[in-house]
């Protein structure tokens, strides 16, 4: 059976290659001459926030012509091979690219799905979190009818997505029978393990074979995983899209027949009971009142919508009033306009962190041209006793800019003792460092140094406040690096974390902590910790062969870790020291690339945070991140995502709480107000998740204060 691989594309960025068996994903796609409907799913591809995957397009014939600049079109995907079907079934043409695959993990996506933008991201972090599931199965989400490159409108409803809610974990385990619901090849994710063991698709089934059976080789390949025991699951987060059935379709009723025969042999294939048989017939008479009062209750929840959003804007136009900001014009009337949520953040996170006091001394020592003046007016307020050895350690950095500044008889020899403390407790902590780093060296375990290490390499003449040194290793080189520490005398701290060790000496104290990550998310993908790598450069550093990421690298760390910090309300002191870095990191690198910072945040899927940070940076020193807007420009998903913030904390973790000091003894004796109090939290729960509920809700909480008052 002849075949031709024809061309490869790959990015220029460093994107690995596919016969380097690099790329993660092998995305599998077949199609006979519907490229209109690839050039839909390869533009949604170009936006996956995870970027190393391979695609193998199969196509027919009638596009073969088509097909070289088709590819060139799209050279930004990291690699594109093609292979030329003989038109023999869909099952047949996926088996002739199966030796092909290359990925650790492979996906068979319908020539005309869509993947929404975080979808293989997070297919990828489910994957390395629950090494149980070996095939995971997403939900479906319905296409609208305006994404069809062609299509009139007609039988492509717009319908409201209902993906698959598999409880607390996200993941449901599908077992023999509930694997013949919604399981279409173009929801099917699989480890590349998987694949080998099952082997080719069953080219009996499935369109084009020639034969009555039209489909079944989806549900068939993953009923063949089952048998060989791999574990699948569905998966609600992870979303594809999908076009609804058009009704209109003239050849409906023999897809429909022939789907039907597909169904019916696939069920006699696998030996299903009489019982399962008889229920498969009967379940299409079953679905149809529901579906029926569905799709009316979706006409009739449209139009009244409609009838109030015509009512609500029968008043007059409103319109912004041109130089006066938040004030909006209704007719005669002007109205101010509630803050943003973010803004309503950031000064809450300021009123929490920041005093009168603590802002005046980051005036003076972020003054772009300090005079004198301006640091005896500081130091008659700021009192260095009072504001403690972490924020008056600060003062010193205006020192060493700025030598010609004097300060007075009182403050310098208190500042000159806190440089010498600071400078022999640096030291005690690197002496660890030193001591582990070496035997890492010894050990050949690669191992890269961030956060306050790596600045303090960068700038050994400043001390800072430094609780330990963060070093990052492979996440295979992590249970071997924490016995090169034991081996030591060093101890595991067990904080509990599944992506550091805290390492103490034999009396408690800090020593090295060992990270196999750096943001500690679900999103935070093998991508962002390769090119994490790759970018670092070579150190000698206190004593140790080590690596130091790229000044953008840097620079990302030290805003991610500054939100994490806010957020979990720890390392606050390191919130003021997180501005000198970034002051540092930009102006000591002629040219530096934003374009590292905004991939590193495609890859983590954590940009919103950035913004928080950049955004509360620059209300306690303007200008420290530049150009906010251009380099994390504002959306509406910003303000959901400070929506849930705001409302996890003001609402959703006072009732968590609450609920979770409830006794037993005092449910058996109130079940009424406390049963009402957890199925309050349980809803809550389920709906936080919804941006359109919690702005509503909050929307609603801020109405009643405004009455209240």
């Amino acid at each position: 059976m002849a075949h031709a691989a024809e061309n490869t594309t790959r990015q220029e960025n460093g994107a690995v290659s596919a016969e380097a068996g690099g790329a993660e994903f092998s995305l599998l796609v077949v199609t006979t001459d519907r490229l209109h409907f690839v050039e839909r799913l390869f533009q949604s591809l170009a936006e996956q926030t995870y970027k190393d995957f391979e695609v193998i397009l199969v196509h027919g014939e009638a596009c073969a012509g088509e097909v070289p600049s088709f590819v060139r079109k799209h050279a930004c995907l990291p690699a594109i091979k093609t292979v030329l079907s003989p038109g023999l079934g869909l099952s047949r043409a996926r088996n002739l690219a199966l030796p092909m695959l290359r990925g650790d993990f492979v996906a068979f996506p319908d020539d005309d799905c869509v993947y929404r933008p975080g979808t293989l991201a997070k297919v990828l972090s489910l994957f390395r979190a629950h090494p149980e599931a070996d095939v995971l199965l997403a939900g479906a989400a319905v296409l609208p009818a305006e994404a069809d490159p062609q299509a009139d409108g007609k039988g492509m409803s717009v319908r409201k997505e209902r993906p698959f809610s598999c409880g607390k974990k996200n993941l449901r385990a599908v077992g023999r029978y509930s694997a013949f619901r919604r399981s279409e090849t173009f929801v099917q994710f699989y480890r590349r393990s998987c694949v080998d063991a099952v082997g080719p698709f069953d080219e009996g089934l499935g369109p084009g074979t020639g034969l009555p059976y039209g489909c079944g080789e989806d549900t068939d390949y993953v009923l063949r995983a089952l048998a060989s025991g791999f574990g699948v699951f569905r998966a609600s987060d992870a979303v594809v899209c999908h076009p609804a059935v058009n009704l209109h379709d003239p050849a409906l009723p023999r897809k429909v027949k022939a789907y039907a025969a597909g169904r019916m042999y696939l069920l006699h294939k696998h030996a299903v009971p009489f019982w399962f048989v008889m229920a498969n017939i009967a379940w299409p008479l079953m679905c149809i009142p529901g579906e029926c009062l569905r799709e009316c209750l979706a006409v009739a929840r449209c139009r009244l919508g409609m009838f109030r959003a015509r009512v609500e804007s029968c008043g007059p136009a409103a319109e912004h009033v041109p130089g006066t900001p938040g004030l909006i014009s209704g007719g005669s009337r002007l109205m101010p306009q509630s803050p943003s949520s973010m803004d309503r953040i950031i000064r809450k996170l300021r009123d929490q962190y920041v005093t009168e006091l603590d802002q005046a001394l980051l005036d003076c020592v972020f003054a772009q041209a300090p005079t004198q003046e301006t640091l005896d007016s500081c130091l008659s307020v700021c009192d260095i006793e009072v504001m403690g050895a972490h924020k008056s350690l600060m003062l010193s950095y205006l020192m060493h800019d700025h030598p010609e500044l004097k300060f007075s008889e009182y403050a310098a020899p208190r500042l000159k003792g806190l440089i010498s403390f600071f400078r022999f407790a640096d030291m005690e902590i690197l002496a660890h460092y030193s001591k582990i780093g070496k035997a890492l060296n010894a050990a050949d375990i690669p191992h890269l140094i961030f956060k306050g290490a790596a600045m303090k390499a960068l700038r050994p003449e400043l001390s800072r406040p430094m609780g330990d040194v963060d070093i990052l290793v492979h996440p295979e080189h992590l249970a071997a690096a924490v016995r090169v520490c034991e081996k030591l005398g060093y101890h595991d701290a067990l904080t509990g974390s599944a992506h550091a060790v805290d390492m103490h000496t034999a009396d408690g104290k800090s020593a090295v902590d060992i990270h196999s990550a750096v943001i500690e998310s679900a999103a935070d993908t093998g991508l962002f910790h390769r090119n994490l790598f790759s970018r670092a450069r070579a150190r000698r550093a206190f004593g140790v062969d080590t690596l130091l990421p790229a000044h953008e690298d840097l620079f990302f760390i030290v805003l991610a870790n500054l939100m994490k910090n806010l957020r979990e309300k720890t390392s606050i002191h390191g919130l003021f020291y997180a501005l000198f870095d970034c002051r540092f990191l930009l102006a000591d690198k002629a040219g530096f690339d934003w374009n590292i910072v905004h991939d590193n945040a495609r890859s983590t899927g954590i940009g919103l945070e950035l913004r928080l940070a950049a955004e509360f940076m620059n209300t306690l020193v303007p200008g420290i991140v530049p150009d906010r807007e251009r380099h994390f420009p504002l959306t509406r998903k910003m303000e959901d995502f400070c929506n849930r913030i705001i409302f996890d904390e003001e609402f959703f973790r006072h009732r968590q709480n609450a609920c979770r000091a409830i006794r037993v003894v005092d449910l058996k004796n109130y079940p009424v107000h406390y049963g009402g109090m957890i199925l309050k939290l349980l809803l809550l729960k389920k709906l936080r998740s919804s941006p359109g509920f919690v702005r509503r809700y909050l929307d609603t909480r801020g109405k009643r204060a405004c009455d209240a008052h």
